[in-house]
C-alpha cells in the first residue's frame, strides 16, 4: 500500500507563530489553561532559540540579572509548568500547584519578540497586548489603559473583547504597515 500524505512546508517561525496564535485564541475563549500554557511555552521556546542566534532581545528566561550560580535556578523555576506539562518519567505521581495567570506574561512577552522577530504586527497578538494593556495599566508605559475611551473594554468578557476588537485590531495592524 503506497500512501501519499500531503506535506506543508512549515519554518520553525511559522510554526511558534502558529502556536502563539492558537494559544490567544483559546486564552480569549477561556479554554483549558494547561493547554493554553503548553502551546504558549513550545511556541515560546521557539522564539527564544531563534531570537538568541538574530536579533538577542531580551526574553523572559534571560539570565543577564540574575546572580551568578543561580541561571539553572532560574530557568527552573520558570520552566516548571512546562516540563510538568511534558514529562512524566521522573514524577508520575507528581501534582503540582499552577498558576495560569503566568501565561499571560509569558505570551506577552513572546508576542513581542515574534513580531519583532518576523519584522510584522500580528493582529491576534497586537489584540492580546491591547487586553492587557487595558487590563494591567500599570505593568505599561502605554498609556492606553488608562484613558476613559477604553474604560467600558474593561467590562467585557474576554470572549466578548475577542469578537468586537479583532476587526478593529486587523485595521490598526493594516494600518501601521510591516
Amino acid at each position: 500500500m503506497d500512501r501519499k500524505f500531503t506535506k506543508i512546508p512549515v519554518t520553525k517561525l511559522d510554526a511558534a507563530r502558529r502556536q502563539i496564535e492558537t494559544a490567544i485564541i483559546l486564552w480569549f475563549a477561556e479554554s483549558d489553561p494547561v493547554s493554553i500554557h503548553t502551546l504558549v511555552s513550545a511556541g515560546h521556546r521557539l522564539v527564544s532559540d531563534i531570537n538568541k542566534k538574530t536579533l538577542r532581545l531580551a526574553m523572559l528566561g534571560d539570565t543577564t540579572n540574575i546572580r551568578p550560580g543561580h541561571e539553572k535556578e532560574y530557568r527552573d523555576i520558570l520552566a516548571e509548568a512546562s516540563n510538568f506539562f511534558k514529562h512524566a518519567d521522573r514524577d508520575a505521581e507528581k501534582t503540582l500547584s499552577f498558576s495560569p495567570q503566568s501565561t499571560a506574561f509569558q505570551l506577552l512577552d513572546v508576542c513581542n519578540v515574534y513580531q519583532s522577530l518576523a519584522a510584522e504586527r500580528r493582529p491576534l497578538m497586537r489584540l492580546f497586548i491591547l487586553y492587557l494593556e487595558i487590563h494591567y495599566p500599570d505593568l505599561f508605559l502605554s498609556k492606553v489603559g488608562e484613558s476613559r475611551d477604553v474604560a467600558s473594554l474593561k467590562l467585557l468578557s474576554k470572549q466578548r473583547f475577542f469578537d468586537e476588537m479583532l476587526p478593529v485590531a486587523h485595521r490598526l495592524v493594516g494600518s501601521e504597515g510591516p
